[in-house]
């Protein structure tokens, strides 16, 4: 009865295993070892090994390794071709020898993120194959809940974005005739996408993956959103729309809600040149740039996953000026004279949350804060949800997977006088994949 043996694998694992005493079983040219626990402290699994020996030297070894039921193990990995954080589970087979190597089951991921290096797929398939034994990889990964994919790199993201998809994505890989794959689609919810020097906020998208060793440029559409004042002082929606484009060279769409000329479009987003080139004016701009970029740094990120885990929410994301403003004040208002107040401090804040119930409903809010003028308020009709001279912008949805395509539920309060009829909108949507 072996004991005392402690597992470690620091390239991939988290924590530190330590076993149960086990028997080792000889018979003829075998040595085995059937349902050795390991034990951590987030989860255990089981592991079964054969040893086949050619007089006394190991030719093959069979293992089998599986978490047990409800469990899961913390993994940790970075190479040059991804990098990975998060819980996983697995149900896998090995065969190790001297002629080849196979690695084939199903795994799984979840409360954690992922990054894949793609430019480094390509220079892998330019140089030569130093292994001697080859390489056979059939794995179906399933990507659970709280998931989050980064793209290209952790440290600054462009595209930052929780994924789930319904079925397993699937990978294989043959170093003998040095071919890849990689197949698979799932859905983008909350997140952001840095794009001309701005984060915006993405609402809802998908991403397909049909990569082998020829190409790795998955398909991926997608709407953002960054909401923005003009200079009349009313709210200006702009839209970055992307439908089935290569993720390393998409060019999208953008447009407002209300409608503005391009050129005015740019202006908002500080890419063009405006009338005011005062020093206010170009400080603000130059802070707004600088906190979205922040923001993809990761300066809320600890924030976020904190509030996430507390609320037992699946999806949690701030986009906020809050820091900004508190710090340079007065000098990136649009009136320097005017008082510090909430609707300051809190001006061009969206807050988005997201929970599964099951797997096939979906609930999310978003909550857009901005600076509202009192005097504009006061010359209105309309009823807005106000506190001081904050305006307060919700957006409530829910989402019902079905058999035939997904039915999307939301409301925009904003019409009190006829009950929101004209704020709520269903949508259906479907996608096929061959």
């Amino acid at each position: 009865y072996p004991s005392g043996i402690v597992v470690r694998s620091p390239d991939y694992a988290a924590e530190v295993f330590t076993q149960e005493p086990f028997v080792i079983r000889a018979e003829g040219k075998t040595l085995s070892a059937r349902d050795v626990r390991v034990t951590s402290s987030e989860g255990d699994l089981t592991a079964s090994c054969t040893a086949y020996f050619d007089r006394w030297i190991p030719n093959r070894c069979e293992l089998s390794v599986r978490t047990v039921e409800d469990d899961s193990v913390l993994a940790a990995t970075e190479n040059e071709y991804f990098k990975a954080e998060g819980s996983v589970d697995c149900d896998l087979d090995m065969s190790f020898s001297r002629e080849e190597i196979r690695i084939a089951g199903n795994a799984g991921f979840e409360n954690g993120f992922f990054t894949i290096i793609f430019s480094e797929f390509s220079k892998q398939y330019e140089q030569p194959q130093s292994i001697s034994a080859p390489v056979y990889l059939d794995i179906s990964l399933d990507l659970g809940k709280k998931v989050e994919f980064r793209w290209p790199t952790d440290d600054f993201p462009i595209l930052r974005g929780l994924i789930q998809a319904d079925e397993p994505v699937r990978i294989t890989y043959d170093s003998s005739t040095n071919r890849f794959s990689l197949k698979g689609q799932a859905q983008l919810k909350g997140g952001e996408v840095f794009y001309i020097k701005r984060s915006f906020y993405l609402r809802q998208g998908s991403i397909v993956f049909n990569e082998n060793q020829d190409i790795f440029d998955p398909l991926i559409s997608m709407r953002a959103e960054i909401r923005e004042m003009d200079e009349e002082g009313e709210p200006v929606r702009i839209i970055l729309s992307v439908e089935n484009q290569g993720l390393t060279s998409f060019t999208p769409l953008i447009y407002s809600e209300p409608p503005k000329a391009y050129a005015d479009l740019m202006t908002l987003l500080g890419q063009a040149a405006s009338g005011d080139s005062s020093r206010d004016s170009i400080l603000r701009t130059t802070v707004i740039t600088a906190s979205d970029i922040l923001a993809q740094m990761g300066f809320f990120r600890g924030t976020e996953s904190w509030i996430r885990d507390m609320l037992h929410l699946d999806i949690f994301s701030i986009r906020t000026l809050l820091l900004q403003n508190a710090i340079f004040g007065q000098s990136i208002q649009a009136n320097p004279d005017a008082k510090m107040t909430v609707g300051n401090y809190f001006d061009n804040t969206t807050v988005y949350m997201g929970k599964y119930f099951g797997s096939a409903v979906y609930a999310d809010a978003l909550m857009h804060f901005s600076y509202y003028d009192q005097k504009t308020a006061e010359n209105s009709d309309d009823k807005k949800t106000i506190y001081g001279n904050l305006l307060f912008q919700p957006e409530l949805g829910l989402e019902f997977t079905t058999p035939f395509f997904l039915v999307r539920w939301g409301i925009s309060p904003e019409s009190y006088d006829t009950f929101f009829v004209g704020d709520t909108s269903i949508t259906l949507s479907w996608k096929f994949s061959y």
